[in-house]
């Protein structure tokens, strides 16, 4: 009946499920907003909840998040039990009180034997996203979308070498995946960490894999784009970040087993070019593809 008022409720858009990803250790939840919201808050259940489309919480919340003005939210703290989960969201006005009721929930499995095959471990490049304004929950921006054989998703947004090697005992280890792909130390590099730092904590990363039965597989790192990093997000760069970038990838193509990403992604100016990623950091669906392609293409060589 046309006359019926419409009931205002965020509408869920995370592509997972409908990839057939797994969700990633650190989720990413997004959704369409609502009108007059300014706060939404994100709920995730141990079960599905009693009140579907209610505007309480639900008793069974083992989490929940608030986000200012935003289409998105990532999880700050990794889901590693397994188990089946459910995660909505509802939009608050300024004062609090919520505008219109929880969004439809959404299931989602944690399985470790998702990551048994292979795991991919680094920063946001990563997780996912790119182009500026699109999550990991817009998973064309996500290089594992493209990868031929099965994989989870390790990675954490904003991560830097020495925030890995943090967190490898806890993150990687419960999932012993045959390979683990390893990218990480961009951030630290263009931050001002010298090269020297980012390969010790790579090695001690490197020697953690081999200690638990894994097998390491560095991928090279590709460039940044100081111009474009600095006009998006109003961040400058280490001025001698080439030439630490460089000694980095020296290093990892010393490793036993490697992809070399590198010069694909390259201009004449030894720079990330603006085609590839949006905001001179994050690649966007046309790097995340061809990284996906070099990965599948070097596959059988490094798994060997």
């Amino acid at each position: 009946d046309h006359a019926l008022p419409q009931v205002l409720k965020p509408i869920i858009s995370t592509g997972y499920k409908e990839a057939n990803m797994p969700m990633p250790l650190y989720p990413v939840y997004s959704w369409l907003p609502v009108n007059g919201a300014v706060y939404y808050e994100v709920e995730v259940t141990s079960t599905l909840p009693e009140n579907p489309n209610g505007i309480l919480p639900s008793k069974h919340r083992i989490r929940n998040r608030v986000v200012q003005i935003s289409t998105d939210c990532y999880d700050e703290e990794p889901l590693i039990t397994p188990g089946t989960y459910y995660w909505r969201v509802r939009g608050l006005a300024d004062s609090g009180t919520p505008i219109g009721e929880y969004s439809d929930a959404e299931e989602f499995i944690v399985d470790r034997r998702a990551g048994s095959y292979s795991a991919t471990f680094g920063d946001s490049i990563t997780h996912g996203g790119g182009a500026v304004s699109y999550s990991p929950a817009d998973v064309e921006y996500s290089f594992q979308t493209y990868l031929s054989f099965p994989t989870i998703n390790l990675g954490k947004s904003g991560d830097t070498a020495e925030t890995m090697l943090n967190r490898f005992n806890r993150d990687v280890v419960p999932y012993h995946p045959q390979f683990l792909i390893i990218m990480g130390g961009s951030n630290s590099l263009r931050g001002g960490t010298p090269a020297t730092q980012v390969i010790k904590e790579l090695s001690a990363i490197r020697d953690k894999s081999l200690a638990q039965g894994m097998r390491p597989i560095f991928l090279t790192l590709p460039p940044v784009n100081p111009t474009a990093i600095s006009q998006v997000f109003d961040e400058e760069t280490a001025p001698n970040w080439q030439e630490e970038f460089s000694s980095v990838n020296a290093f990892i193509r010393q490793q036993r087993y490697y992809i070399d990403l590198e010069p694909y992604f390259m201009d004449d100016n030894h720079e990330l070019p603006p085609h590839y990623a949006t905001d001179g950091l994050h690649l966007d669906i046309e790097g995340k593809k061809l990284m996906g392609l070099i990965i599948n293409a070097n596959w059988a060589r490094v798994t060997k």
